[in-house]
């Protein structure tokens, strides 16, 4: 599973709502590809992604390709 930066990227700034940081669309003609319509954006207007935005947005794109009655399982370790 991929997930991308699209070209029409809508600038983020602290209004911009956890719905549109975490939106993603799938990507056409790309079998589990994502591609998330927010750039990367930490607040105080740096250009980074915060691992915890990435980490989400993969389980969320995880979350609409398992087959119904599955469920996505994380195993972290540290």
């Amino acid at each position: 599973m991929t997930i991308m930066a699209s070209k029409e990227d809508r600038v983020p700034n602290s209004e911009t709502s956890l719905v549109d940081l975490f939106a993603l669309k799938k990507v056409p003609g790309k079998e589990g590809t994502y591609m998330s319509l927010t750039p990367a954006w930490a607040s105080g207007g740096a250009w980074s992604a915060f691992g915890g935005h990435v980490y989400a947005q993969s389980i969320w794109a995880a979350t609409q390709e398992v087959p119904d009655g599955q469920v996505v399982h994380v195993s972290l370790s540290i």
